[in-house]
């Protein structure tokens, strides 16, 4: 939450920028070797972290937001298998 905080303030002092050249490209190494369904999983967890964002700019409080965050947190085998591809 902290780097959505962080550019709603940098807004305040002027319009931000979207650099579209060069394109961005990534690898697809990180996926390999994963079932569909822990990379499915992946993305609902990214799609939560953008609810999260939602309710933190609602003014939800960060405890809430933290318990809510610990009930979807990955589990231990998934922090394990991102942590070989870093």
């Amino acid at each position: 939450m902290e780097d959505w905080d962080f550019v709603r303030r940098l807004e305040r002092f002027g319009p931000t920028c979207c650099i579209k050249d060069p394109p961005l490209v990534t690898s697809s190494r990180r996926f390999a070797g994963r079932h569909p369904v822990e990379i499915v999983s992946g993305w609902i967890r990214i799609h939560l972290l953008y609810w999260l964002g939602l309710l933190y700019w609602l003014g939800v409080s960060p405890d809430r937001l933290n318990e809510i965050y610990r009930t979807q947190a990955p589990s231990s085998r998934t922090r394990c298998v991102a942590r070989r591809y870093r």
